[in-house]
């Protein structure tokens, strides 16, 4: 439900229309704990929640269901004056397709039958060359999979060659849904 965030440059709003325009969420997990203090907080606050959607109301929603990334044309990013800052060791990497996701009707959740449940549906992106683990909308690893498979080979081999553990990670595919057993 929140999807605002901060780093060392930058503010980013996920959703800025549904957040500070129409104070509207969508609940695409449930299974937390404190979920429903956390709901009761917002609704406090004024939002108007959520919890399932039919087809018909989609257009009306001020939410996208198309593939989106950080810092795409539906986000807000704001900078931060960072004269007089030090950036932090190693800085943060924006690579969109790699920081990306799609939100879901999910008719498994209802058997089909509306409304339906909401969830976002990503892969992990995870390689030996990468620091993080990435979510990427589904696809994007089958782009990147043949980029990262030679590439990861040779770093693995390296890292034992080294006495260090390979699997920090290795290029594979973790497809997750944030909807009830995440």
């Amino acid at each position: 439900m929140v999807m605002n965030f901060m780093s060392w440059d930058r503010v980013v709003s996920l959703y800025p229309r549904a957040t500070f325009e129409r104070k509207e969420a969508l609940v695409s997990f449930s299974g937390a704990g404190g979920f429903a203090n956390a709901m009761l907080k917002y609704a406090r606050r004024g939002y108007r929640i959520h919890h399932s959607v039919f087809t018909q109301e989609l257009s009306n929603l001020p939410f996208s269901f198309t593939g989106r990334w950080v810092g795409d044309g539906k986000s807000w990013t704001v900078p931060l004056d960072t004269t007089d800052l030090i950036a932090p060791v190693p800085q943060a990497r924006w690579i969109p397709e790699a920081n990306s996701w799609t939100l879901r009707l999910n008719p498994e959740a209802t058997g089909n039958v509306e409304p339906f449940e909401c969830c976002i549906r990503v892969d992990t992106v995870r390689s030996v060359l990468f620091r993080f683990r990435y979510c990427a909308a589904l696809g994007f690893l089958d782009y990147i999979r043949p980029k990262l498979h030679d590439r990861g080979s040779y770093e693995a081999q390296r890292l034992k060659e080294e006495g260090l553990d390979p699997r920090y990670g290795s290029a594979g595919r973790e497809n997750h849904s944030l909807c009830a057993n995440f």
